[in-house]
């Protein structure tokens, strides 16, 4: 791209973005040297364009995580710039082939313009339209600003601002669009995706999936004692909880201090937080021998069906790994067991139990008649996910499935690899099996943990 291109490519750039970047982004990025690159049509018009900026080498970013697309066309300085920031050791970009991923696309019956218009993502989804429609997620990241705002207090104003984010994500949760429709389905007492068409109708997607699990994980315990060394974060919380009472309501036992004189910060009351754990702990659904599922084995005999805009779109419940090529088939969110989402349950029930103590129970597994505190079904999931890596009473390992060698040749059967994921219903390992990245956690789970007030 050179100056010359603006006029071209402002006018793509003003009609295809509500917030389009100015002609003077442009040029300042272009007197800063940044990558920019046109592509043109034999007839001379503007088909595409695009800025790349040195972010990651300059800001040593590790998040978002980028990859390129090569294809026979690109050029080769561009692969060498790409070269020279993967010896940088960042583990990023990562390559894909262009020619093969759009001749999949194309084989998969997609037309040339959607196979081009594709992008790289990570796992395959569990929603109805797999990689179809991908939404980001994001982070809760107010007691890490708690944490250095004890040693720095600028970071109260950043705490307060994450709670507000935090009680207006509770409102979007609880009425998405208006007062009647959110993510809460009162009739099976737990989470669906909701769906807006274009029509403005919206359809709740009544898959049990991790969705339904994962606010759990929107829960933190504040001492009282926290709360006493930021008294700057303690007013205006309090001052935005007097006057939003509309939003004060939808966080669980701030206001009534619980073991210890903590407050709790959930977007579940205790009545939701047991019909959510009344389907996670029923071994028809989501708990297995060896851990969490990510979706529910009830979908094995009744997969999750969207029929809308002409298609049919299926979710069944997929043990190991993916049954379909179009998203590779060494990964898969509908069904196995993932050891970064099982760690989450596991510590946010930590969480849960320290602000409810020992008297607040559940039935585990639904209908034995067990009941456990929080804190003990922690410990029985942390068990089930150890227990894949340990030798069952016959002596095998579940992580090395039927496979003989691994179960019995001295070589193997003590080198136990770290599985991107793992069978649901029997703990094989499934996946790359270098995933120290997120399994070396099981590390954590057989340490000794010292429960509170011992």
């Amino acid at each position: 791209m050179v100056t010359e291109h603006l006029d071209a490519v402002m006018a793509v750039e003003v009609a295809a973005y509500p917030f389009p970047w100015t002609r003077g982004n442009f040029v300042d990025s272009l007197a800063a040297g940044h990558a920019a690159f046109t592509l043109w049509a034999p007839d001379g018009g503007l088909l595409g364009y695009f800025v790349a900026m040195a972010g990651v080498d300059e800001m040593h970013l590790l998040q978002p995580s980028t990859n390129i697309q090569l294809s026979r066309k690109s050029p080769d300085h561009f692969l060498r710039h790409a070269l020279r920031v993967i010896g940088k050791g960042y583990g990023f970009p990562s390559i894909f082939n262009a020619d093969a991923v759009v001749q999949e696309q194309l084989r998969q019956g997609k037309s040339l313009e959607d196979a081009r218009a594709g992008g790289c993502s990570g796992c395959v989804e569990v929603g109805a339209f797999g990689k179809e429609a991908y939404i980001l997620t994001g982070y809760f990241n107010m007691p890490k600003c708690l944490e250095l705002a004890l040693h720095n207090h600028v970071y109260e104003d950043i705490a307060t601002k994450f709670f507000e984010h935090f009680l207006h994500i509770a409102a979007a949760m609880s009425r998405m669009v208006d007062a009647d429709t959110g993510l809460w389905d009162e009739e099976d007492q737990f989470y669906y995706d909701v769906l807006t068409l274009p029509d403005a109708r919206r359809v709740r997607l009544r898959m049990r999936s991790m969705v339904g699990l994962i606010p759990l994980f929107a829960v933190e315990t504040l001492e009282p004692e926290l709360l006493e060394r930021l008294p700057g974060f303690r007013a205006r919380m309090e001052w935005f909880l007097q006057h939003r009472p509309d939003l004060a309501g939808l966080v669980s036992h701030w206001h009534k201090p619980g073991r210890g004189e903590r407050r709790l910060l959930s977007l579940l009351r205790g009545h939701r937080m047991k019909m959510i754990l009344r389907r996670m702990l029923d071994e028809s659904e989501f708990l297995s021998d060896h851990g969490i599922r990510s979706l529910s084995r009830a979908h094995l005999e009744n997969p999750y069906v969207l029929r809308v805009a002409g298609g049919e779109y299926a979710v069944r419940y997929s043990p190991g790994e993916s049954e379909t090529r179009q998203f590779g088939g060494n990964s898969n969110w509908r069904g196995p067991i993932w050891f970064p989402l099982n760690y989450l349950i596991i510590e946010s029930l930590q969480k849960f139990h320290h602000y409810y103590g020992d008297d607040f129970t559940v039935e585990c597994p639904v209908g034995t008649g067990r009941r456990l505190s929080l804190a003990a079904v922690a410990e029985e999931l942390s068990q089930r996910l150890a227990g894949i890596f340990l030798r069952d009473a016959a002596g095998a390992r579940p992580v090395f499935g039927g496979r003989a060698q691994l179960q019995g040749d001295p070589h193997f059967r003590d080198h136990i690899p770290f599985h991107e994921y793992f069978h649901g219903d029997t703990g094989r390992g499934c996946g790359a099996s270098h995933q120290t990245g997120w399994t070396a956690l099981v590390a954590r789970l057989l340490m000794p943990r010292r429960r509170p007030g011992h």
